[in-house]
């Protein structure tokens, strides 16, 4: 039997799912399915996703999951962190843009954590193919060999059916 797979999930995809896809009033099944992953470990995510929830109702939600958030603290998740950042820059460099320090936020954080745990990583971003867009999670990804899908796909993927 194949090992279950590992997700590490963004911010994004927390909210998509909280605000439009499988809001907790309409769909109540779906959150006792997440919180059955994130209590396998099954179902991860950097600290820094954790700052990003900014909606009270999710702020309270990551609050009581503390399973779900991990500290970057090997070695390895610090020199994944660095390479994802510096990538991130050389990309912006590339495409002529200006760097600001807000332009990554949890974004190389959460395909470090993906890359050294072995994860599929779920976001709602998409690729940015335009020369002059800043680069998203699934161009890091692609970049670094990590796979990545939406929230939707990844219900799928589990085979879950509400």
């Amino acid at each position: 039997m194949a090992a279950a797979r590992l997700y590490c999930i963004d911010t994004s995809s927390i909210i998509e799912a909280w605000e439009r896809q499988f809001p907790p009033d309409v769909v109540k099944s779906f959150w006792p399915r997440l919180d059955e992953l994130i209590e396998a470990g099954r179902l991860i995510a950097p600290e820094e996703v954790r700052s990003e929830l900014r909606r009270p109702s999710l702020r309270e939600w990551a609050k009581r999951r503390d399973a779900l958030f991990r500290e970057l603290t090997s070695a390895a998740q610090q020199t994944a962190v660095t390479e994802a950042v510096e990538h991130l820059r050389a990309e912006c460099r590339r495409r002529g843009l200006r760097l600001r320090p807000t332009d990554f936020k949890a974004d190389p954080f959460v395909v470090a954590l993906a890359r050294v745990e072995g994860a599929v990583v779920v976001t709602e971003e998409l690729l940015a193919r335009e020369a002059n867009a800043r680069p998203k999670i699934p161009n890091l990804c692609e970049s670094f060999g990590v796979r990545s899908l939406g929230v939707l796909d990844f219900t799928r993927e589990l085979r879950w059916t509400f």
